[in-house]
């Protein structure tokens, strides 16, 4: 199902139909607190009954899980904790076939098989034989970390030690990915600990290149704005009272490992670890839009199709440099042809392309996608359609077109035709009688309204 916010793209009007809450983000001081900290691989997920009514807070359909766990590293003072390569079964609640929900409290554990993390777990209260989630539903409810251990000099004593040495060892050792999703669950933490600089420099020693790989994580995990990069890079910004631990980390990595030849190593790390963290090197990468390396590298992983790169195109061409266009446009176009695989953040930078760069081939092939997928894979339908629908560019009229004669409830309760009708009312400046709070007669009336001016413009 699409995100809240590309429903909130698609029609501005549409009433919140998510459940309201508030949204719990465990903190590494919070997990610290559970019995056993494990890091396990998930060999296996087996869905069980349904929960019963009034079981938890939340309303809505639920049902309980049982994930096996192999174990991997263990933290824990329990006298018969899990030794390595025990299996554990631990009993969780998740989603049960959801209707008409997008986001929105509560946040479910969805564990997969082969993912690893680290688990903060406590004996269960009804079976001797199950483990139980000490963080049950909310954000961060476990940790990122690698397959490699880090054996540390001096071993973590304390459960908190044990988290900060798995993130730490995933920042320094791990593959771009891991790395991203280290620095992130660091960040969402509000601000690096003040011990990630010496662990850091435990873990990576004088390595320039692991170095670098740190300081790509980090700045593509940071929001925006910020100091220019090469401010920070300087010093210059040492002696401001409201400096961040965070902030004080970034300078530290960037001085261990992009001094040298700033910033062209650091923008070919950017480019090619796109696949990672699309979104943080597009953002990132703007600073240096003008750079010849970054045109040059960046065309390249254009032309093979790199993931990431359509982001980064997409980006710059929104901020004035276009000169890959040439590149980009093919490359957008590949994926809008077959958006299943492709991730919601990387199909809205491909549509973006299409529709605000792209020519009337390039866009009527767009079109004509959604116009086949409506009739053979509706998820795919689904998910074009909205990748496309979030700007004031008129050419989305020739999208909304496509499903101003679709009944089906696409975006509950919503129907396809309902989200035509409201954007065609956005974009054309007519009057067909969209609102709030309206009733199903309310919505044919409008949707039929939109359709007269279909037919006569």
């Amino acid at each position: 199902m699409l995100p809240c916010r590309m429903i909130a793209a698609l029609i501005p009007l549409l009433a919140a139909t998510a459940h309201a809450g508030f949204i719990k983000s465990w903190s590494i001081g919070e997990l610290a607190q559970a019995p056993l900290l494990a890091v396990c691989v998930v060999e296996d997920v087996a869905k069980r009954e349904p929960v019963a009514a009034g079981a938890v807070r939340w309303s809505g359909s639920y049902r309980w899980h049982e994930a096996t766990l192999l174990v991997q590293r263990v933290h824990s003072n329990l006298a018969h904790a899990p030794l390595p390569g025990d299996r554990i079964i631990v009993r969780y609640v998740g989603v049960g076939d959801p209707v008409g929900s997008f986001s929105g409290s509560p946040i479910w554990p969805m564990f997969q098989k082969g993912q690893r993390a680290l688990f903060p777990l406590s004996p269960s209260k009804e079976r001797s034989d199950r483990w139980s989630l000490v963080a049950e539903e909310g954000m961060n409810s476990t940790v990122p970390v690698i397959e490699k251990e880090w054996r540390r000099p001096d071993a973590p004593a304390k459960p908190r030690d044990f988290i900060l040495t798995e993130l730490i060892n995933a920042l320094a050792n791990g593959s771009p990915a891991e790395q991203y999703s280290a620095s992130s669950y660091l960040r969402e933490n509000f601000d690096f600990p003040s011990e990630a600089q010496p662990l850091l420099d435990a873990a990576i020693g004088d390595d320039e290149e692991r170095w670098l790989g740190a300081a790509a994580a980090i700045v593509c995990s940071l929001g925006i704005p910020r100091p220019p990069l090469a401010q920070i890079l300087s010093g210059t910004i040492d002696n401001q009272p409201n400096r961040s631990p965070t902030m004080r980390l970034l300078a530290y990595t960037l001085q261990k490992g992009a001094l040298r030849e700033f910033p062209d190593r650091l923008i070919i790390k950017l480019v090619d670890d796109s696949p990672a963290h699309a979104w943080g090197s597009a953002t990132t990468l703007v600073e240096f839009k003008d750079s010849p390396v970054l045109i040059s590298r960046l065309r390249d992983a254009l032309s093979r199709n790199q993931t990431g790169a359509v982001t980064i195109a997409w980006t710059l061409a929104r901020n004035e440099q276009r000169s890959v266009l040439p590149q980009a446009l093919p490359a957008a176009l590949h994926l809008v042809m077959n958006p299943g695989p492709v991730n919601m953040s990387e199909l809205q930078a491909a549509s973006g392309l299409i529709r605000d760069f792209g020519d009337d081939a390039h866009f009527n092939a767009l079109v004509a996608t959604v116009r086949r997928l409506k009739a053979i894979d509706v998820e795919q339908y689904r998910k074009l359609f909205g990748s496309a629908a979030n700007s004031e560019n008129k050419r989305e009229i020739e999208l909304a077109a496509v499903l101003i004669d679709d009944t089906r409830e696409g975006f509950p309760p919503m129907r396809y035709c309902d989200v035509a009708a409201g954007r065609l009312q956005r974009l054309s400046g007519q009057d067909f009688g969209v609102a709030q709070n309206m009733t199903r007669p309310d919505w044919d009336r409008a949707v039929s309204r939109a359709r007269q001016w279909l037919a006569t413009r």
